[in-house]
């Protein structure tokens, strides 16, 4: 009798400490606080949309023996990518640069593999031949592109080749960069990384993001979908445990794309991309800026809206 008491009470403790993610009864709510003698639980609806803009971004840099020429250069460069933008149909009004910042010239990777050069060089009894040291300026430029395709697969034609001009024609001038004959040999032996590797991405990389507006009519109807779904949830878990709801305690809502990236899938969780994702839906979190569907890839996108909803337990 003693061990099936004591069985009991450790199923009890189980089943007490097994909340359910999207509801809960009594205690504490995350995000929403709900006291004790409520029920509360979260509805979620998600709305689909066909991309309507293509977003570019990359950071264009500038290097030179002091900041004056790296900013030169980076003049320079900046109105070249205009240039070729506008070529490749960009919306002129929506190419725009932020102010410019200081960098660092090189990568960590890049740094390693010139540091393990030069013990090679030492090795041999060479020396690596004494390198400038260089200022390095960066801005962020970005760009869009009007969609018109109706389903993923006209999307995709469309994009695809676009993406390969922008990819191809070296907006930031990296590929300018020359290695010498003993760091060709050296990245060769490293698998042809070019002193990048793991999550880190090389500078000047192109972002593209794909986006939609989302209707504030559409939103509405979403929200009171989502708290329909909440009530509905909040009656069920109210029937399991043999009461009825009251009248409601407490409400919240949050609406954001739906930016679950697994960075591990595009370039690392480094990478621009992710980033950029991450700033996203912190800028939605915040509430700046109008609501729009947001992904990463040419296809349709989300935007997901959540109501979490308290309710007191009728007496």
């Amino acid at each position: 009798m003693k061990r099936a008491t004591i069985a009991l009470a450790m199923l009890f403790l189980l089943v007490a400490d097994a909340r359910p993610a999207a509801a809960q009864l009594g205690g504490l709510y995350d995000g929403l606080g709900a006291a004790s003698g409520t029920i509360a639980a979260t509805g979620t609806v998600t709305l689909e949309r066909q991309p309507e803009v293509m977003r570019l971004q990359v950071d264009v840099m500038g290097k030179g023996s002091n900041p004056e020429a790296a900013l030169a250069a980076l003049d320079d460069r900046i109105a070249a990518a205009r240039v070729q933008l506008a070529a490749f149909g960009a919306d002129k009004d929506s190419i725009q640069v932020d102010e410019p910042r200081i960098t660092e010239s090189k990568t960590d990777r890049q740094k390693q593999m010139e540091t393990m050069l030069a013990q090679r060089l030492r090795q041999s009894g060479r020396k690596k031949p004494a390198a400038s040291e260089q200022v390095a300026v960066v801005a962020t430029l970005t760009a869009e592109w009007k969609l018109q395709a109706k389903s993923s697969r006209e999307l995709l034609l469309a994009v695809q080749p676009l993406q390969k001009k922008v990819v191809d024609a070296d907006l930031a001038g990296v590929g300018e960069e020359k290695l010498s004959a003993e760091e060709q040999e050296l990245m060769e032996e490293f698998g042809g990384y070019g002193g990048y590797g793991g999550d880190e991405e090389k500078p000047g990389t192109p972002v593209f993001l794909f986006a939609a507006p989302v209707p504030q009519a559409d939103l509405n109807k979403a929200t009171a979908e989502a708290f329909g779904k909440a009530r509905a949830e909040a009656e069920r878990l109210a029937a399991a445990a043999g009461a009825k709801l009251g009248p409601l305690a407490g409400i919240s809502s949050h609406a954001s794309p739906d930016t679950d990236y697994d960075g591990s899938l595009y370039g690392g969780y480094g990478s621009g991309l992710y980033r950029t994702m991450q700033r996203i839906e912190s800028r939605n979190v915040s509430g700046d800026g109008p609501p729009e569907a947001v992904g990463a890839l040419p296809q349709k996108i989300e935007y997901r809206v959540a109501v979490t909803a308290a309710f007191r337990i009728a007496e």
